[in-house]
C-alpha cells in the first residue's frame, strides 16, 4: 500500500500551525481541513472589510480567537463557514447590533448570545444551513421575578421578527 506524506504550516492570527501527516488518504484530509480554513477565514476577512459593521475588528479577533482554540480543542477541525456566514449576514441586515459574546458547539457552528442578564438574554445557534435555533429569555411583564422562556427554529432571515428585538440587539 502506498503511504503518502502530508506537511504544511498555516498561519492562524500570529500563530503559525504545522500538520504533518504519513498515512493512507492523508493528502484528501489535509485539502479538506484546508479548504475548511481558508473558507472560515475568507469569510472572517469579508467581515472585517465591510463598512456596515461596529466593532468588526474586535468582531474578527475574535473570530480568529476562536479558530485557534476550536482548532486546539477539537484535533485540528475548523469552525463552520457556513454558520459564520449566518451570523455575517444577521450582523449585516440587522445593522447596528451591539456584538455578541461568541462561543462555537463541538460541530464547530457559531452560537451567539446578547444578555442582559441570567433571567434576561437572547441566544442564537447560526446552522451551516441557513436556519438558526435561537433561545430567549425575558422577564415577565405581567408577573414579577418570572421569567418568560421563548425557543425555537427559524431561517436567518426571519430571526429578528420571531424573536423580537427587546432591546437585546440594539446599540446602546
Amino acid at each position: 500500500m502506498r503511504h503518502s506524506v502530508c506537511a504544511f504550516d498555516m498561519t492562524i492570527g500570529d500563530e503559525i500551525v504545522s500538520w504533518i501527516d504519513a498515512r493512507p488518504g492523508a493528502l484528501s484530509e489535509l485539502d479538506a481541513k484546508r479548504g475548511e480554513d481558508l473558507d472560515f477565514l475568507m469569510v472572517t476577512e469579508a467581515i472585517r472589510k465591510t463598512q456596515i459593521i461596529p466593532e468588526r475588528q474586535a468582531l474578527t479577533d475574535r473570530l480568529g480567537e476562536m479558530l485557534a482554540d476550536f482548532k486546539a480543542d477539537y484535533d485540528g477541525k475548523s469552525l463552520v463557514a457556513d454558520s459564520l456566514r449566518g451570523l455575517f449576514a444577521f450582523l449585516r441586515e440587522n445593522t447596528p447590533v451591539r456584538l455578541p459574546k461568541l462561543t462555537a458547539t463541538p460541530q464547530g457552528n457559531l452560537y451567539a448570545k446578547w444578555s442582559r442578564s441570567q433571567r434576561d438574554f437572547a441566544s442564537i445557534e447560526f446552522l451551516p444551513s441557513g436556519d438558526a435555533r435561537y433561545v430567549v429569555f425575558k422577564p415577565n411583564p405581567l408577573h414579577q421575578g418570572q421569567t418568560v422562556k421563548r425557543s425555537g427554529f427559524v431561517t436567518n432571515d426571519c430571526l429578528l421578527s420571531e424573536i423580537g428585538d427587546s432591546g437585546y440587539f440594539t446599540l446602546v
